[in-house]
C-alpha cells in the first residue's frame, strides 16, 4: 500500500441519509502509513465527522487485518460514535479486523464468511533486553483485544486465551455460537483464487504465510468459486514444519545421507525406465548427476550439528537441576511439616522424606497420616492423650503415676500447686486414693 494511500471509504448511503457506510477492504495501515502526512487517525476521525448526523453506521469489512494501534484506535472512534454501528463481513475478518468488527453494536455474517482471532504478534530486531520489552508490550496489546472479545462474547479469559492462542478460524455459525457474531446472513457469492502462497478473496490478497493454521478445506468448502484452481496453500504448513523442533535434525540427516562412510559425495544417476534381466533399473552412462559439497560447506553443517547436541545435552543437564532442585525444596517443605509435629517427638530429617514419597504415590493415604499426627500432636500439646496410658499405649499399673497423670490435668485446669493438684485427684477419684492407699500399706 502507497504511503499517502486511505485504507478506508466512507460513502453517504443512497438509500438514507441517516445511514453511513464505512468500507475497510485489504490491510488496515501500516506502522509507518498510519502516522504519514494524509493518512492518520485525525483524517479517519474528520472522514467519520463528514457524515454529519446519521443514525447508522454500516461497515463492511474484508481483510487480513494490520496494524494493532490503528485497528485499536479504529475500534475506539467506532464505540464511540453516536450512530448505531452494524458490521458486516465480507469474505473474511482476520486479525485486527476481527477486533474492528467485535466493536460494533451490531455483527452480521453471510453464512460462508470467516472470522479470525489470534495473539497479536511482531516481526524484529534487536538484543535480549529488546525482545523482553516486546513480549511485555505485546502481552498488553493483547488484553486491549481480549477485552473487546470479553464485552462482545462474556467469555471467560481462560477461553479467549485458548482461542487466542490457538490461532482460531471461524465459520459464521461457530462465531456466533461463540457470541462474536450477532445475525447469520443467507451465502453470498465470493470470488476466491489463488497467487503463490496468497488467496484473493474478492479482490483482497490475503498472505498465508504470516499465518500457521490456515484452514484450507474449510475456506475451501466454504468459498463458491476458486476458477477452477484448488486452494492448495502450504506457507501456513511450511511455517509450522519450520518451527518443529526435529526440522534442524532431519535436514541434517538428509544432508548427511548424500554421503558415504568416508565423506565422499554419492553418484545420484539416472536409471533408465525398463528393468534388466535381474530384476534391477539398470545406470545409464550418460546424465550422471554427482551430488557435490565444498569442505567449507560440509564443515559448517558439521559445526552446525555438533552445536545441536551440545545445546541438546546443556538443555537436558538444565532440565535435570530444575528438577534436582525442586525435590529438594520440596523435601525442605515437608521436613518443615513434620517439624511441625514436635509434641509428637518424631525425627523430622527422617519422617519428611517420607511424608513427601507418600503424597507422590498415595495422595489419600498421606492425607489421612497427616490428620491423624496434627490430632495426636495438638491432643499431646493438651495434656489430653495419653494421660491415663503408659508409654507403651498398653496402660501402667504404677497407681502414682495415674494420680499424678490426673493431678497435672487438674493443675492445668484451676491453675494451682503440684501438691494441691494431687490431693485434688485423690479426692476427686475415690476408687484411685483407696488403690493408692492400699498400695502405701
Amino acid at each position: 500500500m502507497p504511503k499517502d494511500t486511505k485504507f478506508w471509504e466512507f460513502k453517504a448511503s443512497a438509500k438514507s441519509k441517516s445511514v453511513g457506510e464505512l468500507y475497510l477492504y485489504g490491510e488496515i495501515a501500516s506502522g509507518s502509513s498510519w502516522w504519514s502526512d494524509t493518512v492518520t487517525p485525525k483524517s479517519f476521525k474528520a472522514d467519520l465527522d463528514a457524515l454529519g448526523n446519521i443514525e447508522t453506521l454500516n461497515i463492511y469489512v474484508n481483510s487480513p487485518g494490520g496494524d494493532v494501534f490503528a485497528g485499536h484506535a479504529i475500534a475506539s472512534m467506532i464505540k464511540r460514535c453516536n450512530a448505531e454501528t452494524v458490521a458486516y463481513v465480507d469474505g473474511l475478518a482476520a486479525s485486527m479486523a476481527s477486533v474492528v468488527v467485535c466493536a460494533c453494536n451490531k455483527m452480521v455474517m453471510p453464512s460462508n464468511t470467516m472470522l479470525m482471532i489470534h495473539n497479536p504478534w511482531s516481526r524484529m530486531a534487536g538484543n535480549a533486553n529488546d525482545f523482553r520489552k516486546m513480549a511485555g508490550d505485546l502481552d498488553k496489546i493483547g488484553e486491549s483485544s481480549m477485552a473487546i472479545y470479553r464485552e462482545k462474547t462474556g467469555l471467560s479469559d481462560e477461553k479467549l486465551k485458548e482461542l487466542l492462542d490457538a490461532e482460531t478460524w471461524l465459520t459464521a455459525q461457530e462465531a456466533k455460537d461463540l457470541g462474536l457474531c450477532d445475525e447469520i446472513e443467507k451465502a453470498v457469492n465470493i470470488s476466491a483464487s489463488i497467487a503463490g502462497d496468497n488467496f484473493i478473496c474478492n479482490g483482497v490478497s490475503f498472505d498465508a504465510k504470516a499465518f500457521k493454521n490456515v484452514p484450507v478445506d474449510k475456506i475451501q468448502s466454504l468459498f463458491s468459486s476458486t476458477n477452477d484452481k484448488p486452494l492448495a496453500l502450504k506457507g501456513g504448513e511450511l511455517l509450522k514444519m519450520l518451527e518443529e523442533p526435529t526440522f534442524q535434525e532431519k535436514a541434517l540427516g538428509f544432508l548427511k545421507s548424500l554421503f558415504n562412510p568416508d565423506n565422499e559425495p554419492k553418484d545420484l544417476n539416472t536409471s533408465s525406465t525398463t528393468k534388466g534381466d535381474d530384476g534391477k533399473m539398470p545406470l545409464k552412462d550418460e546424465g550422471t548427476v554427482q551430488a557435490t559439497m565444498s569442505d567449507e560447506f560440509k564443515q559448517r553443517f558439521e559445526a552446525l550439528e555438533k552445536s545441536n547436541i551440545e545445546l541438546k545435552q546443556q538443555n537436558d543437564k538444565l532440565q535435570e537441576q530444575i528438577k534436582s532442585a525442586s525435590d529438594e525444596a520440596k523435601t525442605k517443605e515437608f521436613i518443615q511439616k513434620a517439624a511441625s509435629f514436635d509434641k509428637i517427638g518424631i525425627k523430622a530429617e527422617e519422617i519428611g522424606p517420607v511424608l513427601k514419597s507418600l503424597s507422590e504415590t498415595d495422595p489419600e493415604g498421606y492425607a489421612k497420616i497427616e490428620s491423624v499426627l496434627a490430632a495426636a500432636n495438638e491432643q499431646i500439646a493438651a495434656g489430653k492423650l495419653f494421660a491415663e496410658l503408659g508409654a507403651d499405649g498398653e496402660g501402667d499399673n504404677d497407681i502414682t503415676k495415674q494420680i499424678e497423670a490426673k493431678a497435672q490435668e487438674i493443675q492445668a485446669r484451676d491453675k494451682c500447686t503440684k501438691e494441691q493438684a494431687f490431693a485434688k485427684a485423690l479426692r476427686e477419684n475415690p476408687k484411685l486414693y483407696a488403690e493408692y492407699e492400699k498400695e502405701g500399706e
